[in-house]
């Protein structure tokens, strides 16, 4: 930023991406097999990458004191983080540091610490940015990660990554800024481009403020709450708003190494703004958008039951097989519990989600004790029995 007597406070930013495009052409066989891959595909025991590791960890990464080809917005603010001027282009750069999350945290908390002034006030602008969304009516998701690396020894190491903090937080919202001042730039130059868009959910939206929702995102309740109100986020070939993220037009180009549509949008506008034209029709689009649609979904259901069948397997292992008295008893947080049906909880140690049958006195937002009685691996689901002041051994409900 500079500021001076007579000139108000402009903060200057760019954001650079890779060019993963320049280093990969179209139809060529590694494009050709990114296509068929469509993701990166992440998993407790491997990573199946979209692309060769020498791309993602060498040619296509921004590394320190090595040029790279990038796609870059160059921004200009006021001090109330409205956008005074943008320019989107082809670039090469050269990094002068690469910092991890930590040191750009400790960057922004340490005035002492390399990088400070420069971070910070970056941290700055972003809180301002992010305040604009929430005051669009974006939502903020705090809901812990939880992590499963499985060694080659089979052991299981179960963490939990809780993504929001001061250095994530401002690159997150960065990237999101990145998005949608480009999804903007596809629209108003009538670009087919694949777009992900969220819409409004007005019907059976659960009573509840907006202001209180935000603001306790990291509650498990009012977090499922929050969630049921807004439909899934699509894949679409027309412009329209993103509701969760309070944005009027969004895309996805900030992961043209690990997902297949970034890759063909970066493509797509690089192309453009070198030549004054499209590289892609709508049609290659939504050819590109209908596979997308397909092949995310199956990618992220194989993920999630991988995850589940290794967590369930962590399980067995902490509770069922500890010779400690009580250790298969545990704690859940009540989601939701309806007559004549299996109420929804959520692990209080873990984000997880199970069923068990439950007393109808508990409601939503208390917590319960459960004694974990069974875990079936085959169809992957586990058996938990609610457990009142006395342990009991009742009937046990499917997860």
């Amino acid at each position: 930023s500079s500021k001076d007597s007579h000139t108000p406070v402009v903060y200057s930013l760019g954001i650079h991406i890779a060019d993963a495009g320049a280093i990969i052409p179209p139809n060529s066989a590694i494009d050709q097999e990114a296509q068929l891959r469509m993701a990166t595909l992440y998993l407790p025991e491997r990573n199946i990458p979209m692309l060769p590791s020498e791309i993602g960890n060498d040619m296509g990464s921004l590394l320190s004191g090595v040029k790279r080809a990038a796609l870059s917005l160059m921004l200009k603010f006021d001090e109330n983080g409205e956008i005074l001027d943008w320019k989107l282009m082809p670039s090469v750069i050269m990094c002068h540091a690469s910092l991890s999350y930590q040191d750009a945290e400790n960057a922004i908390s340490n005035s002492d610490a390399p990088w400070h002034l420069m971070i910070d006030g970056l941290f700055k602008l972003s809180q301002r940015l992010h305040q604009k969304r929430k005051s669009a009516g974006g939502l903020t998701f705090n809901r812990p990660e939880m992590t499963i690396k499985v060694t080659k020894d089979g052991d299981i190491n179960v963490g939990l990554s809780v993504d929001s903090s001061k250095a994530r937080d401002m690159v997150a919202e960065f990237m999101i800024l990145y998005n949608s001042v480009v999804a903007e730039f596809c629209k108003n130059n009538g670009l087919p481009a694949i777009y992900r868009t969220q819409r409004s959910n007005e019907t059976n939206r659960p009573e509840i403020n907006d202001n209180e929702i935000v603001n306790t995102s990291t509650d498990p309740l009012l977090r499922y709450l929050m969630m049921r109100r807004l439909p899934p986020a699509e894949l679409n070939s027309s412009p329209s708003p993103h509701v969760g993220l309070g944005v009027s037009t969004y895309i996805q180009l900030t992961s043209p190494l690990r997902r297949y549509t970034d890759l063909v949008m970066q493509r797509q506008i690089s192309y453009f703004l070198e030549k004054g034209k499209t590289l892609y029709s709508t049609e290659d689009m939504i050819q590109v958008m209908d596979r997308a649609r397909i092949q995310l979904k199956d990618l992220s259901r194989i993920g999630e039951e991988r995850k589940r069948y290794w967590f369930l397997k962590y399980l067995n292992k902490s509770f069922l097989c500890s010779p400690n008295v009580g250790s298969d008893l545990t704690k859940a947080v009540v989601l939701e519990n309806q007559t004549g049906r299996s109420a929804i909880l959520e692990l209080q140690n873990y984000p997880f989600r199970i069923r068990a049958m439950l007393p109808i006195i508990c409601t939503p937002g208390e917590i319960v004790n459960l004694r974990l009685m069974k875990i079936d691996l085959w169809r992957k689901v586990a058996h938990f029995v609610y457990v009142s002041g006395i342990p009991s051994h009742g009937d046990a409900e499917k997860i």
